[in-house]
């Protein structure tokens, strides 16, 4: 959900092998789909903050990565379920429940 901000980020993998091998495993590969460097080492690591100092070098590799999980990039998604509750509720002929102010 980071990755809706938009700011960079980092990150310190240094067991990614052994995480990847031996506990629940990757659905992705980390180094294609994290909006940043994955740093394995101090070294690295340190390298990566520096670099973030100078300046933002993946704001459009981490744009594409973030539009690989997420659709909509905005702040309007309680709306959206609450409008597709409300169209199933529709779909049925069945009265949805009335709005609050909170969910208008």
């Amino acid at each position: 959900d980071f990755m809706l901000t938009g700011r960079p980020s980092v990150s310190f993998a240094y067991d990614l092998a052994h995480y990847a091998g031996t506990e629940r495993g990757l659905f992705y590969d980390l180094e294609h789909v994290f909006p940043g460097p994955v740093c394995r080492d101090f070294g690295q690591l340190s390298a990566a903050l520096e670099s973030l100092l100078d300046g933002d070098p993946d704001a459009t590799a981490r744009a594409w990565r973030t539009r690989l999980f997420f659709d909509h990039t905005d702040d309007a998604s309680a709306w959206r379920v609450v409008q597709r509750v409300r169209s199933l509720y529709a779909a049925r002929d069945v009265a949805a429940p009335p709005a609050t102010e909170r969910a208008a």
